[in-house]
């Protein structure tokens, strides 16, 4: 991936927009500050109204030097006008004549613009003249030159920036941008409160792993959005405390920006990858990852060295409070709960304005119907023969002909399935079942009944062995005749088909018994 934002782009930008850009480059300075030591001591950079009154534009005391700050105290001011040399010399002789209490002595004296700097006399020039007329311990120019340099060591801030001033970068967004996009796109709109309310277990266990954030973590809930927007909320629940952390945190949205990040990923960074991803994903040892995922995701089982953490449906009372949080009134809970069934997507789905979000966009297809034996399945294996006649058992058609027919399915955009050499999966579960339950004919529940008959009623010759030995069993041709995938596939799907309650579908059933 090249630069995220070019020196020429910062400058031309701020040419054309100098008050944004005056708004703009104080929130820009302290969050690549943040970014860049974990030993900042106190600062002050006034943002918003802030910028009107007098003072300092920013001031830092730092523990540690870096190449762009120095160890000690530093005040900084900032310019966006068009000539950086006039405003820089105005503005240290200004602060050299009323340095509002500081001692120029062991202070150092920061500018910073937006523009490149483009005059006659050059930076070193311009610095070495003002230490031989000022006592400032030290003196600095950043220009847009160097804030692009500096961006490059921050990627998070540079998307920031970049969508601050109408920049779009594909496949990779902020933390902030995220939950605006999906949460304020609502109505009402999701707040925090909704999705941290009575969650403090979950809460505590985040915390302690972003103490130490090493390696992966898993965050577990009935949808990866759910457990993405949950993040989201216990970041912008206490974004003071966690600011460094969210200007070095990163939501991938596709494969190619993931694969190039990991290999010129931020010291210190989090990375969130939130595209459709398998277990083939790539996620080094020294990445601090957080894997969103759907508890019936095979992500989900992960366990070994990586740690886990489960969003799990919240009890009645709880979940009404989230909901009120949220403005509806308690005379809709119990509507809303009926819908919903105390889960995110459903909610999502009814409260979202985006159209698009409101259904899958696979859900416009004319011939859904051929999804409903893949979603009852839930996935399996089809280099085994008995995944194969199951296949061929719960649709009516050939092996070879139902590939050929879900085939289309594996490409679309929000792809229901997706497909791992011969293993083949759904997505979203939820989704499936939220979608097509209503469509599920008598036949395909027939089929379904003897489907899972055939496969939960075939023991697994595993157990002929010792239990010592049930390790080695495939090794020892005890092999089952269906994959896990396939078993656990159909046994999801009659755990949901008995939550169903009272949902109607086009042959009346009623419980999994059915």
């Amino acid at each position: 991936m090249n630069a995220i934002l070019t020196a020429t782009e910062i400058d031309t930008w701020a040419k054309a927009y100098p008050r944004y850009a005056q708004e703009l480059l104080p929130q820009l300075i302290a969050r690549l500050v943040l970014c860049s030591s974990s030993k900042i001591e106190d600062y002050n950079f006034p943002i918003e109204k802030g910028i009107q009154f007098a003072g300092y534009d920013g001031v830092l005391k730092s523990g540690e030097a870096t190449s762009y700050f120095p160890e000690g105290k530093s005040v900084w001011e900032f310019g966006t006008n068009d000539n950086a040399l006039e405003k820089f010399r105005s503005d240290i002789e200004k602060r050299h004549s009323e340095p509002l209490g500081v001692n120029i002595d062991d202070t150092t004296f920061i500018f910073v613009t937006m523009k490149i700097w483009n005059h006659q006399t050059s930076i070193e020039e311009t610095i070495n003249e003002s230490k031989n007329r000022y006592n400032w311990k030290d003196v600095r120019i950043i220009d847009a030159s160097k804030i692009a340099l500096w961006l490059q060591s921050h990627d998070a801030v540079a998307v920031w920036l970049a969508n601050s001033i109408g920049k779009h970068i594909d496949g990779i967004r902020t933390i902030e941008d995220f939950w605006s996009d999906h949460c304020e796109s609502t109505s009402p709109k999701l707040g925090v409160d909704y999705f941290l309310l009575g969650r403090d277990s979950q809460i505590g266990k985040l915390s302690e792993w972003l103490d130490k954030k090493s390696g992966s973590l898993t965050l577990v809930s009935e949808s990866s959005l759910e457990s993405t927007l949950f993040i989201a909320a216990f970041f912008l629940s206490q974004k003071e405390k966690y600011s460094a952390v969210i200007n070095k945190t990163l939501i991938i949205e596709s494969t190619s920006v993931w694969n190039d990040l990991i290999r010129r990923h931020e010291k210190d960074g989090l990375y969130i990858p939130v595209f459709n991803f398998t277990e083939d994903i790539r996620c080094p040892v020294e990445m601090s990852i957080v894997l969103p995922v759907a508890k019936y995701s095979p992500l989900s089982k992960i366990t070994k060295n990586i740690k886990s953490i489960k969003i799990e449906k919240r009890p009645k009372a709880i979940y009404h409070k989230a909901l009120e949080s949220l403005g509806f009134k308690i005379e809709q809970l119990a509507k809303i709960e009926a819908e919903t069934k105390r889960s995110f997507l459903p909610l999502y789905r009814i409260i979202t304005t985006v159209p698009t979000r409101k259904k899958p966009i696979w859900l416009s297809e004319k011939d859904i119907q051929n999804l409903i034996p893949a979603f009852l399945m839930g996935g399996w294996n089809g280099d085994i023969e008995g995944d194969r006649i199951a296949v061929e058992l719960l649709t009516g058609m050939k092996y070879e002909d139902y590939i050929q027919v879900i085939s289309k399915w594996l490409t679309t955009e929000d792809a229901p399935l997706f497909q791992v050499f011969n293993i083949y999966q759904i997505v979203s579960v939820q989704d499936m079942w939220t979608f097509l339950y209503e469509s599920l004919t008598c036949e395909q529940s027939r089929r379904f009944r003897e489907c899972a008959i055939m496969v939960l009623g075939t023991e697994n010759p595993k157990f002929e062995l010792p239990e010592e030995q049930w390790i080695m069993a495939p090794i020892l041709g005890k092999r089952p005749k269906y994959s896990g995938l396939l078993c656990e596939g159909i046994t999801i799907s009659l755990i949901l088909l008995s939550e169903q309650g009272e949902r109607e579908n086009n042959c009346n059933i009623t419980s999994a018994e059915d």
